[in-house]
Protein backbone atom coordinates (compact mmCIF):
# COMPACT_ATOMS: atom_id res chain seq x y z
CA UNK A 1 0.00 0.00 0.00
CA UNK A 2 2.77 2.09 1.11
CA UNK A 3 4.11 1.87 -2.27
CA UNK A 4 1.17 2.52 -4.28
CA UNK A 5 0.82 5.41 -2.02
CA UNK A 6 4.18 6.68 -3.50
CA UNK A 7 3.66 5.97 -6.97
CA UNK A 8 0.37 7.78 -7.18
CA UNK A 9 1.45 10.84 -5.28
CA UNK A 10 4.67 11.14 -8.01
CA UNK A 11 2.23 10.71 -11.14
CA UNK A 12 0.37 13.83 -9.78
CA UNK A 13 3.24 15.46 -9.31
CA UNK A 14 4.50 14.74 -12.37
CA UNK A 15 6.95 17.14 -13.93
CA UNK A 16 6.70 19.77 -11.01
CA UNK A 17 8.49 17.45 -9.43
CA UNK A 18 11.76 19.10 -11.04
CA UNK A 19 10.92 22.63 -9.34
CA UNK A 20 11.19 21.02 -5.49
CA UNK A 21 14.35 23.08 -3.92
CA UNK A 22 16.14 20.03 -2.38
CA UNK A 23 19.08 21.98 -3.07
CA UNK A 24 17.23 24.57 -0.56
CA UNK A 25 17.94 21.55 2.60
CA UNK A 26 21.31 19.72 4.05
CA UNK A 27 22.09 16.66 2.39
CA UNK A 28 21.53 14.67 5.82
CA UNK A 29 17.87 16.23 5.13
CA UNK A 30 17.36 14.95 1.93
CA UNK A 31 18.68 11.69 2.77
CA UNK A 32 16.16 11.26 5.79
CA UNK A 33 13.26 12.62 4.61
CA UNK A 34 13.56 12.23 0.32
CA UNK A 35 15.49 9.29 -0.54
CA UNK A 36 13.38 6.64 1.40
CA UNK A 37 9.98 8.79 0.09
CA UNK A 38 9.81 6.92 -3.29
CA UNK A 39 9.09 10.23 -4.93
CA UNK A 40 12.49 9.94 -6.79
CA UNK A 41 13.81 7.04 -8.96
CA UNK A 42 17.15 5.74 -8.34
CA UNK A 43 18.35 7.42 -11.60
CA UNK A 44 17.28 10.93 -10.33
CA UNK A 45 18.99 10.51 -6.90
CA UNK A 46 22.48 9.67 -8.15
CA UNK A 47 22.91 13.01 -9.72
CA UNK A 48 21.76 14.48 -6.65
CA UNK A 49 24.02 12.94 -4.28
CA UNK A 50 26.93 13.82 -6.39
CA UNK A 51 26.04 17.66 -6.51
CA UNK A 52 26.11 17.33 -2.87
CA UNK A 53 29.32 16.30 -3.13
CA UNK A 54 30.77 18.70 -5.54
CA UNK A 55 30.50 16.67 -8.74
CA UNK A 56 28.88 17.78 -12.17
CA UNK A 57 26.55 15.68 -13.44
CA UNK A 58 24.70 16.45 -16.61
CA UNK A 59 21.96 13.87 -15.76
CA UNK A 60 20.61 16.62 -12.76
CA UNK A 61 17.41 18.13 -13.49
CA UNK A 62 16.98 20.31 -10.50
CA UNK A 63 18.24 23.88 -10.41
CA UNK A 64 20.76 25.35 -7.73
CA UNK A 65 19.87 28.74 -6.82
CA UNK A 66 18.30 27.72 -3.59
CA UNK A 67 21.15 25.20 -2.22
CA UNK A 68 22.48 25.82 1.22
CA UNK A 69 26.48 25.11 0.48
CA UNK A 70 27.71 22.60 2.65
CA UNK A 71 31.14 22.77 4.36
CA UNK A 72 33.33 19.64 3.79
CA UNK A 73 35.89 19.31 6.46
CA UNK A 74 38.82 17.14 7.09
CA UNK A 75 38.98 16.18 10.71
CA UNK A 76 42.77 15.26 11.47
CA UNK A 77 43.56 14.15 14.59
CA UNK A 78 47.06 14.13 14.89
CA UNK A 79 49.87 16.46 14.84
CA UNK A 80 52.60 14.04 14.13
CA UNK A 81 52.83 11.40 11.76
CA UNK A 82 55.34 8.62 12.29
CA UNK A 83 57.74 9.30 9.41
CA UNK A 84 60.17 6.49 10.61
CA UNK A 85 60.82 4.06 7.83
CA UNK A 86 62.14 1.61 10.32
CA UNK A 87 58.79 1.60 12.77
CA UNK A 88 55.48 1.88 10.58
CA UNK A 89 52.43 0.10 10.71
CA UNK A 90 51.63 -3.51 9.69
CA UNK A 91 48.83 -5.29 8.18
CA UNK A 92 47.94 -9.07 8.30
CA UNK A 93 43.89 -9.27 8.56
CA UNK A 94 42.76 -7.61 11.48
CA UNK A 95 40.77 -4.45 11.25
CA UNK A 96 42.04 -1.17 12.33
CA UNK A 97 39.01 -0.04 13.93
CA UNK A 98 38.52 3.22 16.18
CA UNK A 99 35.52 5.03 17.90
CA UNK A 100 34.43 8.10 17.66
CA UNK A 101 31.31 10.66 17.99
CA UNK A 102 30.43 14.22 17.20
CA UNK A 103 28.05 17.08 19.48
CA UNK A 104 26.03 17.43 16.10
CA UNK A 105 24.56 15.94 13.36
CA UNK A 106 26.34 15.59 10.23
CA UNK A 107 27.35 13.44 7.26
CA UNK A 108 30.24 11.17 7.22
CA UNK A 109 31.56 11.15 3.51
CA UNK A 110 34.60 8.92 4.38
CA UNK A 111 37.82 8.13 5.54
CA UNK A 112 42.12 9.24 4.97
CA UNK A 113 43.98 6.37 5.63
CA UNK A 114 47.85 6.18 5.81
CA UNK A 115 49.56 4.82 3.11
CA UNK A 116 53.32 4.10 1.98
CA UNK A 117 56.10 6.48 0.59
CA UNK A 118 56.83 4.33 -2.34
CA UNK A 119 53.00 4.89 -4.21
CA UNK A 120 51.96 1.06 -3.23
CA UNK A 121 48.78 -0.13 -3.79
CA UNK A 122 46.21 -1.36 -0.70
CA UNK A 123 43.47 -3.00 -0.47
CA UNK A 124 40.90 -1.93 2.12
CA UNK A 125 36.99 -3.05 3.01
CA UNK A 126 35.63 0.27 5.12
CA UNK A 127 32.75 -0.33 7.33
CA UNK A 128 30.71 2.04 9.74
CA UNK A 129 27.12 1.79 10.25
CA UNK A 130 25.50 -0.03 7.85
CA UNK A 131 27.50 1.02 4.81
CA UNK A 132 30.58 -1.38 3.54
CA UNK A 133 33.05 0.02 1.10
CA UNK A 134 35.55 -2.41 -1.11
CA UNK A 135 38.34 -1.22 -3.52
CA UNK A 136 42.27 -0.75 -3.98
CA UNK A 137 43.84 2.28 -3.27
CA UNK A 138 47.40 3.92 -4.72
CA UNK A 139 49.02 5.91 -1.87
CA UNK A 140 50.02 9.35 -3.02
CA UNK A 141 51.11 12.58 -1.12
CA UNK A 142 49.01 15.18 0.21
CA UNK A 143 49.32 18.59 1.03
CA UNK A 144 51.35 17.83 3.99
CA UNK A 145 53.67 15.62 2.55
CA UNK A 146 51.65 12.24 4.34
CA UNK A 147 51.07 9.47 1.83
CA UNK A 148 47.88 8.06 2.17
CA UNK A 149 44.79 7.54 0.24
CA UNK A 150 40.92 8.86 0.81
CA UNK A 151 38.33 6.27 0.83
CA UNK A 152 34.98 7.79 0.33
CA UNK A 153 31.98 5.56 1.18
CA UNK A 154 29.09 5.72 -2.14
CA UNK A 155 26.53 7.93 0.13
CA UNK A 156 27.08 9.76 3.00
CA UNK A 157 26.24 7.89 6.15
CA UNK A 158 24.25 10.65 8.85
CA UNK A 159 25.60 10.27 12.11
CA UNK A 160 23.13 11.75 14.94
CA UNK A 161 24.26 13.50 17.65
CA UNK A 162 26.93 12.04 20.32
CA UNK A 163 26.10 8.86 18.47
CA UNK A 164 28.97 6.36 18.91
CA UNK A 165 30.63 4.67 15.80
CA UNK A 166 33.05 2.37 15.40
CA UNK A 167 35.53 2.86 11.82
CA UNK A 168 36.95 0.08 10.91
CA UNK A 169 39.31 -0.61 8.11
CA UNK A 170 41.09 -4.29 6.96
CA UNK A 171 43.96 -3.56 4.61
CA UNK A 172 46.11 -5.62 2.59
CA UNK A 173 49.58 -3.96 1.86
CA UNK A 174 52.75 -2.93 2.57
CA UNK A 175 53.29 -1.41 5.95
CA UNK A 176 52.69 2.22 5.89
CA UNK A 177 52.87 5.22 7.85
CA UNK A 178 50.75 6.12 11.12
CA UNK A 179 50.15 8.32 13.57
CA UNK A 180 50.85 9.14 17.18
CA UNK A 181 50.03 11.80 19.92
CA UNK A 182 46.40 11.51 18.98
CA UNK A 183 44.22 14.31 20.36
CA UNK A 184 41.31 13.02 21.95
CA UNK A 185 38.97 15.41 20.51
CA UNK A 186 39.03 17.80 17.44
CA UNK A 187 36.84 20.71 16.93
CA UNK A 188 36.00 22.41 13.51
CA UNK A 189 33.05 24.76 12.46
CA UNK A 190 31.92 24.57 15.69
CA UNK A 191 31.16 20.62 15.29
CA UNK A 192 33.94 18.37 17.99
CA UNK A 193 34.56 14.99 16.89
CA UNK A 194 35.65 12.77 19.69
CA UNK A 195 37.78 9.54 19.45
CA UNK A 196 37.53 6.42 21.97
CA UNK A 197 38.89 3.06 21.91
CA UNK A 198 37.00 0.25 20.10
CA UNK A 199 35.71 -2.98 22.17
CA UNK A 200 36.69 -5.07 19.40
CA UNK A 201 40.27 -5.98 17.66
CA UNK A 202 42.14 -2.75 16.24
CA UNK A 203 45.54 -4.09 15.01
CA UNK A 204 46.82 -1.74 17.44
CA UNK A 205 44.82 1.58 16.31
CA UNK A 206 43.79 3.82 19.42
CA UNK A 207 42.69 7.22 19.85
CA UNK A 208 46.50 8.03 20.52
CA UNK A 209 47.96 6.16 17.57
CA UNK A 210 47.47 4.07 14.40
CA UNK A 211 45.20 4.81 11.27
CA UNK A 212 42.95 6.81 10.44
CA UNK A 213 44.92 10.13 9.43
CA UNK A 214 41.66 12.14 8.69
CA UNK A 215 37.65 11.76 8.99
CA UNK A 216 35.92 13.62 6.10
CA UNK A 217 32.52 15.28 7.08
CA UNK A 218 29.90 17.15 5.86
CA UNK A 219 28.93 19.66 8.49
Amino acid sequence: MLVQEFETNRSVIDKAIYVFRFFGITQAEFIQNVSKSGLLTVEEMIPIHEKFLGIDSPALKWKLSNRKPGNIDRFSRFSRKAKDPLNTWGYHGTPDCLCFSVNKEVSLLGVRLFGDQNESKYHVTFEVKEAKVTGSYISERNQDDIPGFDVMLNEPVILKQNEVVTLSATMKGPRSYYGKNGSPSVTLEGVTATFGDSPSTNNGTSPDRGQFDEIILDI
